[in-house]
């Protein structure tokens, strides 16, 4: 039953049904910002054990989305992309500012039209954001599809890791 509740918590500003009178959605913020740093931490981590990081892709859904967004808009690096899934934008401190390397980055947004959890209309606006901040954001809508990754959506995954971070040929 916890869990339950706690599983809900994040999600507590979204309107039931979907619809699109769409409330804040509150998030902690030194949660937010730890989880941004421990997957910052990661990429670092992955280079220093010889990954490039522009073979790097981020990828996060829903809550993980969010994460995901908020970990790009203060990139060190700069890696090969970052893929944010039925997702939103992040809540931000308005002292919050975008690094230079992460206006290099692209990001590709992916939602359903048809998302029970989180609305579309909030994967449109976090694509919309992050243009309006300098990021070089796309968003592909999914007609009939959810809260979920369909096989459509793992096709177009594979599409963009292909173009992204090609396969290296070996000799």
């Amino acid at each position: 039953e916890e869990e339950e509740e706690e599983e809900q918590g994040w999600r507590d500003g979204f309107p039931q049904g979907g619809g699109e009178n769409l409330r804040v959605i509150e998030e902690d913020e030194v949660d937010a910002s730890r989880n941004a740093e421990y997957i910052k931490r990661l990429i670092r981590a992955e280079m220093r054990a010889g990954v490039p990081a522009d073979r790097i892709l981020l990828l996060g859904f829903s809550q993980g989305g969010c994460v995901a967004l908020r970990a790009a808009m203060t990139l060190e690096e700069r890696i090969g992309g970052v893929v944010a899934c039925s997702t939103w934008f992040p809540r931000l401190r308005s002292s919050a500012r975008v690094s230079a390397t992460a206006r290099e980055v692209p990001i590709l947004l992916l939602h359903g039209k048809t998302d029970w959890v989180v609305p579309p209309a909030l994967g449109r606006q976090a694509a919309e954001i992050c243009r309006r901040i300098g990021l070089q954001a796309s968003l592909e809508e999914f007609e009939g599809v959810g809260h979920d990754i369909t096989p459509e959506i793992i096709r177009r995954l594979r599409k963009l890791m292909q173009e992204l971070a090609p396969r290296i040929k070996l000799t």
